[in-house]
């Protein structure tokens, strides 16, 4: 296995904010299940314990399931929400390399969300902001409650067409193409000024975050697509933005961004390089390194 095709991440939040339905999602878009886990109808392969699935439907441990996604393999794991299980999901934390922190859509960030958030203090983080969909969904004001809990800059890298039961797509803002009911199409034309400034947006963020890129966007008012790629890519990776994509897991929207976006934001253990684990026995620090070579660990 080649360590520079791989990403491994964590699914983090408040419990019953649709962690492990994104999760689903996500799999079911990458082909690794023939249709979506549901777990109302128990058909989940993520929530596999009889106590997940006795009419409560909360995860109440970490559940891990390897998948992948073109050329790169990918490992996902599904944490708990409830504050009872929390402590599970932070242990994970600790051996990965990415957070997607889940805000629900209607009732946005709550104390769970954040204390994950904190957890994942040193590795990469994107954000999802999912059930838009949902009657009284406010994806503006969820990704707000987001950004009042972290020091990392959260911008938005996409956004939903129509909120509530009208949500039928979503915008990417870095291809700045739309998704409609699973069809790659031009963005609407009523929505084209308001993906427009949220791209700026998102540019003036990126360029914030490097001093060689805000001198140039000072200097000439924009940046090309390849330094908005780059800038961005940066940024995520040393922990400076936190990008947000909007979408539904039920629904499997923003899902096919949400991939897109751990392929080429997050880093890969060979980004990240050698991790100090203390030894079992005799003390002392042991370097583990992310080759395929390496010894297990």
């Amino acid at each position: 296995m080649d360590a520079t095709k791989t990403r491994n991440f964590a699914l983090i939040g408040h419990a019953a904010d649709g962690k492990t339905p994104l999760g689903e999602a996500v799999l079911h878009q990458a082909g690794a299940t023939p249709k979506p886990g549901d777990v109302t109808q128990g058909t989940s392969v993520l929530n596999t314990l009889p106590e997940e699935r006795d009419g409560h439907f909360h995860t109440i441990t970490s559940h891990i399931f390897s998948f992948d996604a073109g050329d790169h393999h990918l490992t996902l794991v599904d944490t708990p929400g409830d504050p009872n299980f929390q402590a599970d999901g932070r242990i994970a934390l600790q051996a990965l390399d990415t957070a997607v922190v889940v805000v629900h859509a209607v009732d946005g960030a709550k104390v769970g969300t954040h204390k994950m958030l904190a957890a994942a203090d040193g590795l990469a983080a994107l954000g999802f902001v999912t059930q838009t969909d949902h009657e009284r969904a406010d994806f503006d004001a969820a990704v707000a409650s987001l950004a009042a809990g972290t020091e990392r800059r959260v911008v938005p890298i996409g956004m939903p067409i129509g909120e509530g039961p009208e949500h039928a797509g979503t915008i990417d803002l870095v291809a700045q193409r739309a998704t409609i009911d699973g069809a790659d199409v031009d963005i609407p034309s009523e929505l084209a000024e308001e993906a427009e400034a949220r791209r700026l947006e998102l540019v003036e963020a990126v360029a914030e975050s490097d001093d060689e890129l805000l001198e140039k966007y000072l200097e000439e008012g924009e940046l090309g697509a390849e330094e908005v790629a780059r800038g961005l890519v940066s940024a995520v990776r040393a922990g400076r933005l936190l990008p947000v994509i909007a979408g539904s897991g039920l629904r499997g929207t923003g899902v096919a961004q949400l991939v897109l976006a751990l392929v080429e934001l997050a880093p890969s253990p060979a980004d990240r390089g050698p991790w100090p684990a203390t030894a079992l026995e005799g003390g002392g620090d042991v370097e583990v390194s992310p080759e395929a070579s390496a010894p297990l660990s």
